[in-house]
């Protein structure tokens, strides 16, 4: 009878670990970032994108405060964007180029409706940060920021600003939750990317920016709500000097 027993709990044990694999774990649910919207003291700005039937950004909409304009690109073989055309002459255009890894390695802002360039930025990196710098189009240095990396190489735990003579103008400063930063998304993503060459992966809880030589310091303090799958739908920026607080929303839509 014993033995009958044993063989009974053995029978159900192998019939629940049949199930367990039969049943497949429910897929992460994603996000593409449709919309974010801002509001500080009497300005607002937005930033709207539109997509393709797979997903892929096909115009960012810049309008408001910050300025309006209709950014569409231009992608490689890849599907990596080269070329960013604005229908705002004022904007001109900008190409990038990439290294042997996939990281921006320069971006050329040129004007129109001439096509000179303006400026471009040169991006470098190594094991514990990298460094943009940029330069006139004779060559010359404008000045560069210099980013320091956090110990698992996830977000930026330092920036460093440097002007033309090569003199440290300000220096950044950032403490990170442990959650999705609400740039984390795309297509947002590959735009922060393209501008500064990187994407913090978490939240900023802090930022503090030192102005150099004076010394003078200011704080950010950053607070942001989630979605149930871990993606911001807003933000709250405090400051800590005589700048209005911040609010952003974020729209998304599930990919």
């Amino acid at each position: 009878m014993k033995k009958l027993f044993i063989a009974c709990l053995l029978a159900g044990a192998l019939t629940a670990c049949k199930k367990d694999k039969d049943v497949e774990a429910a897929p992460e649910k994603t996000y593409l970032l449709k919309k974010r919207s801002h509001v500080q003291g009497s300005s607002s700005w937005a930033m709207e994108y539109t997509f393709d039937a797979g997903g892929k950004m096909t115009q960012l909409i810049s309008s408001g405060s910050l300025g309006n304009y209709v950014l569409t690109p231009q992608r490689d073989q890849n599907g990596r964007i080269i070329r960013a055309n604005f229908d705002n002459a004022t904007y001109g255009y900008r190409t990038y180029e990439y290294d042997a890894n996939g990281n921006l390695a320069k971006m050329n802002f040129y004007s129109l409706p001439g096509g000179s360039m303006v400026t471009y930025t040169i991006y470098s990196y190594t094991a514990t940060g990298y460094e943009a710098a940029r330069y006139n189009p004779s060559g010359g240095l404008n000045g560069k920021d210099v980013y320091q990396f956090t110990a698992d190489k996830k977000n930026i735990a330092v920036q460093k600003s440097y002007n033309a003579a090569g003199t440290q103008t300000q220096e950044k400063t950032f403490t990170y939750t442990n959650k999705r930063s609400e740039y984390y998304v795309e297509p947002e993503l590959t735009m922060q990317r393209l501008n500064s060459g990187f994407c913090n992966e978490h939240a900023i809880a802090t930022a503090t920016i030192k102005a150099l030589p004076a010394g003078t310091t200011y704080t950010e303090t950053r607070a942001q709500e989630y979605n149930a799958d871990g993606y911001a739908i807003k933000t709250d920026v405090v400051y800590s000097n005589e700048w209005e607080n911040m609010e952003s929303s974020f729209e998304l839509i599930e990919r």
